[in-house]
C-alpha cells in the first residue's frame, strides 16, 4: 500500500510534506490555508484519519442512517460576528457546494439574513412559565464577584473552581442557568476558563437574553463548511488516509532545537508503517479529542458509560498524547483532562420528528419559527437540559415532513422528573419523554410525538474535559520551545486569553502553527476585545448591574 508520496529530491518548500492527525477543524484549517494562502501543493499534505470517510469532521460531524431513517450529530456549534473572525475567514476560502462561484461564508451570511435569531423565551419553568431571561437574578455580592473575577490575573486563580468565586445563590440565578447551557459549564470547572469567556464574549452580554448576536449555519456544521472543505481538499489532491492513525511519534533534540523525526502509523487491517519526517517536513498533531470514546445509543437503548480506561481501548487522540507527553515534559499533561469522565462528560441527543405536532407546539411555545431562537433552557429538569431548534431542513437531503432538534443534559446522573431514571440509563425515547414533559406537552400529545419520532443519545465522556481546572503547562504551547518542524493543535493547546470549546480556538491555533512554522507572512485576524470599547462597556454594565 502506497500511503505516502515520500519522494525527496531537494530541501525546498516545494518538496516539504505536512502530516496532520484527523479530519477535525484544526487539520482542515491547516490544509485549506496552506493551499489557498501559501501556494502549497495538495499532494504534499497528508491527513491521517482514524474513522471511515462517512465519519469525517471531528466534533463537527453529522450522519444520516438511511436504513433506520434517522439523523444524529455529536455536537452543534453557534457563531458570532466578532469572536469568530478566524472562522469567518476560513469560510471565505472554501467554495460553496450549493452556489458555484460563491463561498461557504456567502452561504452563511445569506442564511443569517434570512433567519436571524431574536429569542423571546429563554427559559421554561414547570412546563408552563416562560422567562425571557432579561432579569439575570445576580445578587450584589455576585455582581462584585463577577467584576473581581474579570480583573483578577490568571496566575492568582490557579486551579480555582468556579464555585470558589461565587456565593451559592449565584448558581440558582437565571444568569447561571443561561450561561451554563450556552457554554456547557459546571460549578467545578476552571475559574480561568469562565474568566476568559467573560472577557471574550463581553460585548454580547447586553443581548444575553435575546441572543441576537448568535448565528447558525444553514445546515449542520458538517454540511455547511466541513464537507465543502473536504471537497476542496480532494480536488486539490490532498491525501486523506481514512481508517489510519498515528500511534506514536519520535523526536530528537540537539542544541536547544527539537525535531519530529518519525511517525508510527497503523491502519484498520493491521498494517503498520514508519514514516520519516525530514527537517524540512512538518507535522501538526491534534492532541486529545472532545468526542473520543463516544457512544451512540438508539431510540430503544441508552448510550454506554463509562468509557474503558484501558490504553488499548482508548481513542488514539489521547493515547498518542499520553505517549509523547511521557517522553517530553513540555508536551502537556493529558491525564488532567481524562482523569475523571464523571466530571467531563456530556450526554447529547438528536431528535428526528416525523409528525408536524412537535414543530407546531414548539413555535407556539417560543413564539418564534424554528431557527429564530437561541437555546432553550429547562432548569427544572434534574438533568438540566438545553434544547436547540434549527432552521429546517437541517440536513440538505431532509424531507419537508421531518423536523430535527439537538440538545444535551449536564446532570445525566440524576433521576428525571417525568422519567424516574438517570439520564445516562435512558433510551432515546425516554430522554425525549422527559423533554416533552418540561415543554408542557399533555399525555396525548406526548404519545403522538413519541410514536412518530426517533431520538439518538450520544455519550461524550470527554465532551467538556477542556474546562477542567488546570495548571500552567498542562496544555502545551502550539509550538513548544525549540520546535523546528512540529506543532500541536486542537482544543487542548494553550492560546493565551482565548476561549476553547469553540471552532475559533482550533482554527486560530492552526493559523498560529502555520505562521510560526511555515509562513511568517500569514496575517491572523486580531482578537476583538469589546471591553475596550466605551459604548460596549456602558451597555454591559447597565445589563449586568441592572
Amino acid at each position: 500500500m502506497n500511503w505516502f508520496n515520500s519522494k525527496t529530491t531537494s530541501s525546498t518548500r516545494a518538496d516539504s510534506q505536512l502530516y496532520l492527525t484527523g479530519t477535525g477543524i484544526g487539520s482542515i484549517t491547516a490544509a485549506v490555508y496552506l493551499i489557498q494562502k501559501c501556494a502549497w501543493s495538495g499532494s504534499n499534505i497528508h491527513i491521517i484519519e482514524e474513522q471511515a470517510e462517512k465519519y469525517a469532521g471531528g466534533c463537527c460531524d453529522a450522519q444520516y442512517d438511511e436504513e433506520k431513517d434517522q439523523y444524529s450529530m455529536r455536537g452543534s456549534r453557534m457563531f458570532e460576528e466578532e469572536v469568530y473572525r478566524c472562522t469567518k475567514e476560513l469560510w471565505s476560502l472554501i467554495p460553496s457546494i450549493e452556489n458555484p462561484g460563491q463561498t461557504a461564508l456567502d452561504d452563511h451570511n445569506k442564511n443569517w439574513d434570512e433567519c436571524p435569531v431574536d429569542t423571546k423565551v429563554r427559559l421554561i419553568f414547570d412546563g408552563v412559565r416562560k422567562d425571557d431571561g432579561l432579569h439575570l437574578g445576580l445578587s450584589k455580592a455576585d455582581m462584585l464577584n463577577t467584576a473581581k473575577l474579570m480583573f483578577m490575573p490568571e496566575w492568582m486563580l490557579g486551579e480555582k473552581k468556579i464555585s470558589d468565586m461565587f456565593t451559592p445563590k449565584m448558581f440558582k440565578s437565571n444568569f447561571w442557568y443561561m450561561w451554563r447551557t450556552t457554554f456547557a459549564f459546571h460549578q467545578w470547572h476552571s475559574a480561568i476558563e469562565l474568566k476568559r469567556y467573560m472577557h471574550l464574549f463581553f460585548h454580547t452580554m447586553p443581548h444575553f437574553h435575546d441572543m441576537t448576536p448568535i448565528q447558525r449555519t444553514k445546515y449542520t456544521n458538517f454540511h455547511s463548511f466541513v464537507l465543502p472543505a473536504l471537497k476542496l481538499l480532494k480536488e486539490k489532491g490532498v491525501n486523506i488516509h481514512y481508517q489510519s492513525k498515528i500511534t506514536d511519534a519520535e523526536f530528537s533534540k540537539a542544541d536547544g532545537k527539537q525535531y519530529i523525526t518519525r511517525l508510527h502509523i497503523a491502519n484498520s487491517i493491521g498494517e503498520n508503517k514508519m514514516v520519516d519526517v525530514r527537517e524540512h517536513d512538518f507535522a501538526f498533531l491534534t492532541l486529545g479529542s472532545m468526542v473520543a470514546n463516544h457512544s451512540f445509543g438508539t431510540n430503544d437503548k441508552p448510550a454506554q458509560f463509562p468509557p474503558s480506561q484501558q490504553a488499548s481501548e482508548r481513542s488514539y487522540s489521547w493515547t498518542l498524547w499520553d505517549k509523547i507527553a511521557s517522553k517530553h515534559s513540555d508536551f502537556g499533561h493529558p491525564e488532567v483532562f481524562t482523569r475523571d469522565p464523571e466530571e467531563s462528560r456530556m450526554l447529547a441527543f438528536t431528535c428526528t420528528f416525523n409528525n408536524p405536532l412537535f414543530r407546531t407546539k414548539w413555535e407556539a411555545l417560543v413564539t418564534r419559527k424554528m431557527g429564530e431562537t437561541g437555546q432553550l433552557t429547562l432548569p427544572d429538569s434534574p438533568w438540566f437540559i438545553e434544547v436547540t431548534a434549527f432552521r429546517q431542513p437541517l440536513f440538505p437531503d431532509q424531507s419537508d415532513d421531518k423536523t430535527i432538534i439537538w440538545g444535551y443534559g449536564l446532570h445525566d446522573d440524576e433521576l428525571g422528573r417525568f422519567v424516574p431514571k438517570r439520564m445516562r440509563d435512558c433510551s432515546g425515547r425516554e430522554i425525549l419523554e422527559e423533554v416533552l414533559g418540561h415543554l408542557g406537552f399533555n399525555e396525548e400529545e406526548k404519545s403522538t410525538v413519541l410514536d412518530t419520532s426517533s431520538t439518538i443519545p450520544c455519550m461524550l465522556p470527554y465532551g467538556i474535559s477542556q474546562f477542567n481546572p488546570r495548571r500552567p503547562g498542562d496544555r502545551p504551547s502550539i509550538v513548544p520551545k525549540g520546535a523546528i518542524n512540529f506543532a500541536f493543535i486542537g482544543q487542548y493547546v494553550e492560546i493565551p486569553n482565548h476561549c476553547l470549546f469553540t471552532t475559533e480556538y482550533s482554527i486560530r491555533g492552526a493559523m498560529i502553527a502555520i505562521q510560526k512554522m511555515i509562513d511568517p507572512s500569514l496575517d491572523i485576524p486580531k482578537i476583538y476585545w469589546g471591553e475596550k470599547v466605551p459604548s460596549v462597556v456602558v451597555a454591559t454594565i447597565r445589563r449586568v448591574f441592572a
